[in-house]
C-alpha cells in the first residue's frame, strides 16, 4: 500500500483530498503546516506528498526542499493557486516532481498522483535491484580474488614441487648407492660377531625406512604436479575415479585424515566406467568433501568416513558418508550457497569461507551433474556426487 501525505493549512482542502481518494487503496495522512508535515515525513515515510505552496510558517517551497533532504526518493506534488512560470520554476528548483494549479480537476489530481506513485515504486524497485547487484558484484569479486590468489599460490607451489624432484632423486640414488656399498662392505668382512650383525640389521632397517619415505615423497610430488597442472584451457581426458580417489587419499592422509585420526573405509565398485573429465575438477571436489567430513568428526568418538563408488543406468555415483555431527535440516538447502558456512570463524581450523561446497557444486554443473546431501539415520551425513552417463566413455 502506498502512503500519501496531504499538506494544507485549510482543513476543507484536506477534506476534499480525503473524498477524492476515498475509493483508492492508499494510506492517507494529513498535516496543517510545514512543520507538522516534516514530522509526519520522518514518522510515516510517505511515498508522495501533496503539498500546498502558500502556508504560514514554513512555506511549501521550503518544506519541499527539506523533504527532499530527508529522503530524495519521496515524490512531491506542489499544489498552488499561482500558476505563473516563475512559481513553477521555483517549485522545480526546490526539487518538486510535479506542479498542479488550483482549482484543479479531481481526475487530474488522481492521474498525477498515480503517475508519481508509479515513478516512486519504479525507483524503489531500481534501488533494490542496484543493492542486489552491488552485493552480487561484491561477492563475485571476492570469489574471483580468492580464486586468483589460489591460482598464484598454486603456480608457486607447482614450481617448488617441481624443483623438489631433483633433490628427492638425488637422495634416492645416494641411499641406493649407500646400501650397495654397505652390502659390499659386509661381504668383504671375513666374519661378524653378534653385536656387529645386530648393528648391520639396524642400518638395513633404517635404510629401508628412508627408501619408503623417499618413495612416499615422490608419490606426493607426482600428485601435487597433477593437481597443479590444471588450467582453464585444459581438455577433458579419461579418468578412473577409483584411482583418483586413491591418489587423493594419499595426498590428504597426513594433512587431514591422520590429524583427526579418521578411519577410511573404501567400497569401490570394480571396473567402474571411465569418465571424460578434468582431473583437477574432481580432485578439488573429493578433497573438499573429505576435508569437510574430517572436520565434522573432530569431536566424534567414532570417526570413520566410508567412500563408495557405483555405476548405474543413469551414470556414476561417488558417496562420502561420515560419522560426524550431521547438518541442521534447516540449513541443508543453504550449504551450497556462496559464502555460507557451518564452520565457526573462531575455530582452530580458521576455515569457513563458505566457498568450498559452492565451488564443488559449480564444478559439477559443467558435467550436468550435481551433489546430493542428506543426514544419515543414526549419525553423520552423506554427500553423493552424481555424474550422468553423458560423461562416461563409450566403449
Amino acid at each position: 500500500m502506498n502512503t500519501i501525505l496531504a499538506v494544507d493549512d485549510e482543513k476543507q482542502n484536506l477534506n476534499a483530498i480525503k473524498r477524492i481518494f476515498k475509493k483508492h487503496n492508499h494510506n492517507l495522512f494529513f498535516a496543517l503546516s510545514g512543520e507538522e508535515a516534516l514530522r509526519q515525513v520522518t514518522k510515516e515515510n510517505p511515498s508522495i506528498v501533496i503539498l500546498d505552496i502558500m502556508m504560514p510558517g514554513i512555506g511549501g517551497i521550503e518544506t519541499c526542499s527539506r523533504i527532499k533532504k530527508i529522503d530524495k526518493n519521496i515524490m512531491v506534488l506542489i499544489v498552488s493557486g499561482n500558476a505563473t512560470v516563475d512559481d513553477r520554476l521555483e517549485a522545480y528548483t526546490a526539487l518538486a516532481d510535479d506542479y498542479l494549479a488550483k482549482p484543479y480537476d479531481p481526475d487530474e489530481l488522481i492521474a498525477k498522483v498515480e503517475i508519481l506513485l508509479r515513478l516512486y515504486n519504479a525507483k524503489q524497485k531500481l534501488k533494490e535491484v542496484n543493492l542486489h547487484l552491488e552485493e552480487t558484484v561484491k561477492k563475485r569479486t571476492e570469489e574471483l580474488v580468492t580464486r586468483e590468489r589460489q591460482a598464484i599460490v598454486g603456480k608457486m607451489v607447482q614450481g617448488i614441487v617441481h624443483n623438489l624432484r631433483g633433490p628427492v632423486s638425488a637422495a634416492y640414488g645416494n641411499v641406493q648407492l649407500m646400501e650397495m656399498n654397505f652390502n659390499s662392505f659386509l661381504e668383504s668382512l671375513p666374519s661378524m660377531d653378534e653385536k656387529t650383525s645386530a648393528l648391520a640389521d639396524k642400518i638395513k632397517k633404517s635404510s629401508s625406512y628412508v627408501f619408503k619415505a623417499i618413495e612416499k615423497t615422490s608419490e606426493l610430488i607426482d600428485t601435487l604436479l597433477i593437481q597443479g597442472g590444471s588450467n582453464p584451457n585444459e581438455i577433458k581426458q579419461s579418468l578412473n575415479l577409483n584411482n583418483l580417489i586413491a591418489k587423493e587419499l594419499k595426498f590428504i592422509h597426513s594433512e587431514t585424515i591422520m590429524k583427526y585420526r579418521v578411519r577410511v573405509k573404501l567400497s569401490l565398485e570394480d571396473d567402474i566406467p571411465l569418465i571424460k573429465g578434468i582431473y583437477s575438477d574432481f580432485s578439488q571436489i573429493f578433497y573438499n568433501i573429505v576435508n569437510n567430513a574430517c572436520e565434522a568428526m573432530k569431536n566424534s568418538e567414532n570417526k570413520q568416513i566410508t567412500i563408495s563408488s557405483s555405476s548405474r543406468s543413469t551414470g556414476i555415483s561417488i558417496s562420502f558418508s561420515d560419522t560426524g555431527s550431521g547438518i541442521d535440516p534447516d540449513k541443508i538447502s543453504l550449504i551450497f550457497d556462496p559464502f555460507y558456512s557451518t564452520k565457526s570463524k573462531s575455530s582452530e581450523t580458521k576455515s569457513g569461507s563458505g566457498l568450498g561446497l559452492f565451488v564443488c557444486s559449480r564444478l559439477m554443473t559443467e558435467y550436468q551433474g550435481f551433489i546430493a546431501v542428506n543426514n544419515n539415520e543414526h549419525e553423520g551425513s552423506t554427500f553423493t556426487v552424481m555424474i550422468p552417463l553423458s560423461n562416461v566413455f563409450k566403449t
